[in-house]
């Protein structure tokens, strides 16, 4: 039998232990995880279980709150659901209710709030509330199994306070209580099945056990022939693959197949190496500008810092580098020439450096200079405006002529600093500069490091309120010109602080935009407003509430979901509300948007342009929006009456197209008759209502405000 031949029977041979292997070590693994997931799953609904109980505490904490103390305590007790009751007034002796009750007294001079404690071998629930006319109330709830079957039967187990003894084959989850009063134990017979799958664990060991033994005999008889050789060719590329034999090659013994293999792996070896010399500067460096990458740039960045890690301050200055009109170059001349221009942008900084200094392109349009021998910050501020006026000569591309410019992060280095900080000091500066006006060079000091500081604080405590549900809703009237009736409602969020205050929304939202919370803000928005809108139409008002979506609200991928299951949770109609996308936003992701506007127009939201007249559009596309309203900006709107050509122009579009429009901003009686000359239909501003609560809109539509658990 040739080598062919006998090779092929020993694969077959191990191809037969392989699948053994596989077939048991898949019947173990599945077994195993049907069993992690049974208790993964058992663990949260026990979690789950504790968490309704905590819940149900809650809720009896809020109607001890109101509580009319003066109702009998038997009754009071009977109607709370609880099992005893204590109310104590100042100065008078407790009174109880409920079958629990004398054995609750005494304990009514704890602290306020939900607790758990332990009596004997029974674990309650307690409540207790200080009224605001000095009266105490404490109820409790004996967790007995009656109380907790009906839990049980939610959670698919039964729930007892442990520890509880368990069945044969039964698992279980346990999860604390709080106050250290217990756990909650939870049991459920696990799912059935497990014989077959050790069954087939069964089978597949004995497989691979057959498999092997015909394996080690064979093995045996080729070892001769082929594993001994085999073996010198793995020893050879071994030290060959750890670089101990920079151009060893295979040995080639005679003709047979095994030695042609042998030649061809040497053939390739050699083109390896070269191949293995491109890629190593490949992963480097740059594809398109031959500059150094972001790999590179830390490397010798590290290096650097680690040559003057003994001196007070190392000599060495980081620029980032975002190119300012790069997208628009894009845009305008295609991809092609944005190659061009990073090139030449390239070029330009590689010519502007000194040797040993490190240029690289970190991706995108954004490019980073490691300067040497640098430790004066004013040194490197003017070489950085020295790149910065390079950079501002115009690029010639196709006989034309193009500007361009970049925003430029400058950071020196520190004491006991890594390169990736350094890296990141920069970038914030340079995101400084371009949020500061673009076409400067802002360096990393003190004042910079504040700022980013409080904005990070800021960011962590919207964080915090956004999880807490502090970030509150009002609401500002949107009238009728003619008539003066409200039509709907703006939703807008704001944010009271324990300690920063009153923090204005100029000042939260674009953190939270930057933070990527900004999704977080709107969803909060549209639950409550969507809650609140319910309300205001039960009177019988027609009324619309209108939300803000931002940029990245519009491309979270589950919008059109998130939207419709918030209308169905509370039951508004669509047509009752109105997301409103600024013009310039929607200008710039139109094509992007365009689905999701008509797949939510189609179930009846509407949607509103914020910033109409502000922002270029395209008048031929935006008859093709589901847009039913626009908002005239309020810069457009204080021209009235004076030089208000383009509000009267920006206006007459509007009612041309055929939508409705809403003046935003109005303050005077002049502006509303001048937009009531003008045919506007709707007015907004501190003429017409200021941003009110819920319960003062309630109360001004003649609305009772019902008590109500808190919009999720």
């Amino acid at each position: 039998m040739d080598l062919r031949r006998r090779t092929l029977v020993l694969l077959g041979l191990f191809l037969l232990l392989g699948a053994g292997a596989l077939l048991a070590l898949a019947s173990r693994l599945a077994w195993r995880a049907d069993e992690a997931a049974q208790e993964a799953a058992l663990g949260e609904r026990a979690a789950a279980a504790v968490v309704y109980l905590s819940r149900e505490g809650s809720l009896l904490v809020r109607a001890l709150d109101g509580l009319d103390t003066g109702a009998e305590p038997h009754a009071t007790a009977d109607a709370l659901g609880v099992d005893g009751l204590v109310l104590r007034r100042p100065g008078a002796p407790p009174v109880t209710g409920g079958p629990r009750g004398e054995a609750l007294a005494g304990t009514e001079e704890a602290d306020p709030g939900l607790h758990y404690v332990r009596v004997g071998a029974e674990v309650w629930q307690v409540a207790r509330v200080d009224q605001a006319d000095g009266d105490r109330v404490v109820a409790a709830r004996v967790l007995d199994e009656g109380r907790l079957s009906g839990l049980g039967l939610l959670t698919g187990g039964r729930l007892v306070i442990g520890p509880a003894e368990l069945g044969e084959g039964q698992l279980s989850a346990s999860e604390p209580l709080p106050d250290g009063a217990g756990d909650l134990v939870l049991m459920r017979a696990p799912r059935t099945g497990e014989p077959l799958i050790r069954r087939i664990v069964s089978f597949g060991l004995e497989t691979a056990l057959i498999a092997a033994l015909l394996a080690t005999l064979l093995l045996g008889l080729v070892d001769r022939t082929v594993l001994r050789r085999v073996q010198r060719f793995a020893a050879t590329t071994e030290r060959i693959r750890a670089g101990q034999a920079e151009g060893a090659r295979l040995p080639v013994e005679g003709a047979d197949e095994l030695d042609r293999l042998a030649e061809s792996l040497n053939g390739l070896l050699t083109d390896l190496e070269s191949t293995h010399a491109r890629l190593r500067h490949e992963a480097l460096h740059d594809p398109l500008t031959g500059l150094a990458n972001r790999n590179l740039l830390l490397d010798r960045l590290t290096q650097a810092l680690g040559r003057g890690a003994r001196l007070p301050r190392p000599p060495v200055a980081l620029l980032f580098l975002d190119l300012d009109r790069l997208k628009v170059i894009n845009d305008h001349l295609g991809h092609a020439a944005g190659d061009q221009f990073l090139i030449e942008v390239g070029t330009r900084l590689q010519a502007c450096v000194r040797p040993g200094d490190t240029v690289a392109r970190l991706g995108g349009d954004e490019f980073a200079l490691v300067l040497m021998d640098i430790d004066d910050a004013q040194v490197a501020a003017s070489r950085a405006e020295a790149v910065l006026q390079l950079l501002r000569r115009p690029i010639l591309w196709r006989g034309t002529s193009y500007q361009m410019s970049a925003s430029i992060g400058l950071a020196m280095a520190g004491a006991r600093q890594d390169a990736g900080q350094l890296l990141r000091e920069a970038d914030m500066a340079m995101y400084e500069a371009k949020s500061g006006g673009r076409n400067r060079v802002v360096n990393y000091d003190a004042v910079l490091h504040g700022r980013l500081a409080e904005r990070i604080a800021v960011e962590a405590a919207l964080r915090e309120a956004l999880d807490a549900g502090t970030v509150e809703v009002v609401f500002q009237a949107i009238v009728r010109t003619a008539t003066g009736e409200v039509a709907g409602y703006e939703a807008l969020a704001r944010w009271t602080h324990p300690t920063l205050g009153v923090v204005s929304p100029s000042h939260f939202v674009p953190i939270a935009e930057e933070s990527q919370l900004i999704t977080s803000v709107d969803r909060n928005v549209l639950e409550r407003a969507v809650g609140a809108a319910v309300r205001f139409r039960s009177g019988g008002h027609a009324v619309f509430v209108a939300v803000n979506h931002s940029s990245r609200s519009m491309e979270a991928p589950d919008l059109v979901e998130t939207v419709q299951a918030a209308l169905a949770r509370h039951g508004l109609p669509p047509q009752a509300l109105v997301i409103e996308l600024p013009e310039g936003h929607l200008a710039r992701n139109e094509d992007r948007w365009l689905p999701r506007l008509r797949a939510l127009a189609d179930t009846g939201v509407g949607f509103c342009l914020e910033d109409f007249g502000l922002s270029p559009s395209s008048v031929r596309r935006f008859n093709e929006l589901p847009i039913g309203l626009v908002k005239l900006d309020p810069s457009l709107v204080r021209t009235l009456g004076g030089q208000d050509a383009v509000a009267r122009a920006v206006l007459g579009l509007a009612l041309e197209l055929g939508r409705v429009v809403v003046a935003e901003g109005v303050e005077s009686e002049a502006e509303r008759a001048r937009l009531a000359e003008l045919g506007c239909g709707l007015l907004q501003g501190y003429l017409v209502g200021r941003p009110e609560p819920e319960g003062a809109v309630l109360a001004r539509l003649g609305v009772p405000d019902p008590p109500r658990v808190a919009d999720a």
